[in-house]
């Protein structure tokens, strides 16, 4: 057989499987349950997770329908009833954004043929969520920001020293009692040791020690460092307010609390989040075991925010800013 003949064949076998995905989506209607405690419809990663699934084909009120249960500021009764009804109506799949809705779905999803997707934080090995990186296991796969929190806290820290080099007390709000949290407390307190900082720390343990945490910050330190947590995520202006009412430079994962008056970010960019997840829920809604797929980590985007620089009184150095992926003016 000649190559251009042998070329033409394989050319239309692509071609085929192509276009027989195509007309699977086309056929198929999905119905995909999204649930947050930490932020509204609004959501970058929410907007990226649509965006992502839009540029795969499925177009929403054709081929696809997304439910989205308002669980701001909800109970864990609320959340588990939301939950058990998103299941009970068969969704396709779950969409979950913090780990306070990924225990939950996860142990609602147990036994029934509905996956999870997920973006959480945490090292969601330590407390059982999944089995191993490599194979999560069950019905769950995702982005897990621990992959990127343990690894960049240590340098999100260094950074924060950089732009304010005098620091030596950072405020630190901690939960004792969240062993998904231990892993980035120890790199961060194992960091400021070899830095020479002092870690001012106050212990939370519910919604209600958080904001009282926001709400009474001591009045010596010198910056504020947060840990990846859902509880922060959903107090996230109060953070802003609050520090830059104290003129504190704030220091946090999300880059998208810099964009909305944070001082400077080291760790993920939710809107990109979202569209990873959409690339993983797509290979589920085709039939993929989400046990079998590889829990992803979210690309590290360096930003800073010079307009909160400059309202709290701090030049940020050449240096800093040279390196920074994304400068919010």
């Amino acid at each position: 057989m000649k190559k251009a003949q042998l070329f033409l064949i394989v050319l239309a076998l692509i071609s085929t499987l192509v276009g027989c995905k195509s007309a699977k989506k086309e056929a198929e209607t999905f119905n995909v349950g999204i649930v947050s405690t930490m932020f509204s419809a609004l959501d970058p990663a929410v907007q990226g997770f649509k965006a992502g699934l839009a540029e795969r084909g499925y177009t929403e009120g054709k081929n696809i329908t997304y439910l989205e249960p308002d669980l701001i500021e909800a109970d864990v009764e609320a959340i588990t009833s939301a939950i058990q009804e998103l299941v009970d109506d068969k969704v396709d799949l779950l969409f979950t954004l913090d780990r306070d809705t990924l225990v939950i779905a996860k142990q609602l999803t147990a036994g029934t043929d509905v996956s999870v997707v997920f973006s959480s934080g945490g090292d969601l090995v330590q407390v059982g969520i999944v089995e191993s990186v490599k194979r999560p296991g069950g019905n769950v796969t995702g982005v897990s920001m621990s992959l990127l929190d343990v690894k960049s806290d240590a340098s999100r820290l260094e950074w924060l020293l950089r732009i304010k080099p005098g620091a030596k007390r950072v405020y630190l709000l901690y939960n004792p009692d969240d062993a998904a949290m231990a892993p980035s407390f120890a790199v961060v307190e194992e960091a400021a040791a070899k830095l020479g900082v002092t870690l001012v720390t106050r212990e939370y343990r519910n919604e209600a020690d958080f904001v009282a945490g926001v709400e009474n910050v001591p009045q010596d330190v010198d910056a504020w460092f947060t840990l990846p947590d859902s509880t922060m995520g959903r107090h996230a202006l109060e953070l802003v307010v609050t520090s830059m009412d104290l003129k504190l430079p704030l220091s946090t994962p999300l880059t998208d609390i810099t964009r909305v008056g944070g001082l400077m970010s080291y760790g993920s960019d939710r809107f990109l989040v979202g569209g990873q997840i959409a690339r993983l829920a797509d290979q589920v809604l085709q039939g993929a075991d989400p046990g079998s797929l590889p829990l992803e980590s979210p690309e590290i985007v360096f930003a800073i925010n010079l307009k909160t620089a400059e309202t709290i009184g701090l030049d940020i150095p050449d240096e800093v800013l040279q390196a920074a992926s994304e400068i919010v003016r």
